[in-house]
């Protein structure tokens, strides 16, 4: 029994603003459509944010469309679930795979929580939980780990950050995963990771295209893509299967006391890209500049070799103070103490990490959600 494994595609995202970024992760997607087909497996799993907007736009919805209809002429069914990002707090709204339902997506939801595949495969899981229900999600996992005793291989799919992997912003403790199932479909890490874990193998699939700076180092060393998951013998495989048409990034840091030598060789590195234009992240550092005169200087010289380019600026002082590192401060202690009750800290600490990534949709989705369960 083999099957694809894919998560975190964010069609939709329209990021820096470019169409070319949204457009490379459609084509993203579509590679690995292609590839996966070339793989001939007898189902595909994606775990969580399909889309970067739980109202995606019509570009995105069709290039989904079209993807789950390749699938279902071949036999071949989908089991997704929801992510973060596909998920609307709105009492009653159902995530954008609703769509697809025709076209042979199988939609894993709290209340439709696990499918059968060809009778001895159990396919469970649930969709993205926020930490504030941490409970709720570990009680889920238990009835979850009772019913797949039934069965001889078991999946489960999940969209969440598990503490052993993510230590500062997770939904769930490694302790809280059952332990009786074969192989771990893991989403909203955008790194690529394999552990062992119980009988079986864990898997975060990562996401397909680099939908945040940092996420280029991990893309350097394991690549983007999917995974090919054999689990048809005692032991678990697992193979990496990488796309080519990430586009590169190229991170850099200037000073501008001796600028003008070290703009020609980032001119030489971004002529030297064949393909894509890479997007150039470049951080100018040095004393007492003008900000936008050497701006200006910079979009002159190197903004047509390369897609984008995101300027940051440090300016040194001649005084220097002590800076106030945040992996010394445990956010979550600080708000536990000073609002005195634990369900609310953990409410205001999940706020505070999403917002402190500009995730503002997320955290109205976190507010609407407090409210309405707190009115039930």
């Amino acid at each position: 029994m083999i099957f694809a494994h894919f998560s975190d595609c964010h069609l939709g995202y329209r990021q820096y603003n470019v169409d070319e970024r949204e457009n490379d992760f459609y084509e993203a997607f579509n590679e690995v459509v292609e590839r996966i087909l070339e793989e001939h497996v007898d189902f595909v799993i994606h775990s969580g944010d399909m889309f970067e907007y739980s109202r995606p736009p019509t570009k995105a919805l069709l290039v989904v469309k079209e993807a789950m209809r390749k699938f279902q002429e071949r036999g071949i069914p989908v089991y997704a679930v929801p992510g973060n990002h596909d998920i609307s707090m709105r009492r009653g709204a159902m995530p954008p795979h609703v769509l697809f339902k025709d076209y042979g997506m199988h939609l894993i939801s709290l209340k439709n929580c696990y499918y059968e595949h060809d009778d001895d495969v159990l396919i469970a899981g649930c969709p993205y939980i926020p930490r504030f229900y941490s409970r709720t999600l570990a009680e889920h996992l238990q009835i979850l780990a009772r019913i797949a005793e039934k069965y001889k291989k078991r999946i489960l799919i999940l969209h969440q950050a598990i503490d052993r992997y993510l230590p500062f912003d997770y939904q769930i403790k490694v302790s809280d995963l059952p332990k009786n199932f074969d192989y771990y479909a893991l989403g909203h890490v955008h790194l690529r990771i394999t552990d062992r874990f119980g009988r079986g193998t864990l898997g975060y699939a990562g996401s397909i295209e680099v939908w945040r700076v940092d996420e280029w180092y991990d893309f350097r060393r394991r690549g983007k893509g999917f995974y090919i998951v054999d689990i048809s013998g005692d032991e678990v495989e697992v193979h990496r299967i990488n796309i080519e048409s990430v586009r590169p990034h190229l991170i850099e840091e200037v000073n501008v006391e001796n600028m003008d030598g070290q703009l020609e060789a980032l001119l030489r590195k971004l002529r030297s890209f064949e393909g894509k234009k890479p997007v150039l992240h470049l951080l100018v550092k040095g004393k007492h500049y003008n900000i936008s005169l050497i701006h200006n200087k910079i979009l002159r010289k190197l903004s047509n070799h390369a897609l984008t380019v995101r300027i940051n600026y440090s300016i040194e002082e001649e005084r220097t103070s002590e800076v106030l590192r945040s992996d010394n401060i445990n956010v979550r202690d600080l708000l536990e103490k000073a609002i005195k009750s634990k369900e609310l800290a953990e409410l205001a600490y999940e706020l505070f990490c999403l917002l402190s990534r500009d995730e503002i949709e997320g955290a109205r989705k976190v507010i609407d959600d407090f409210y309405r369960r707190a009115s039930l």
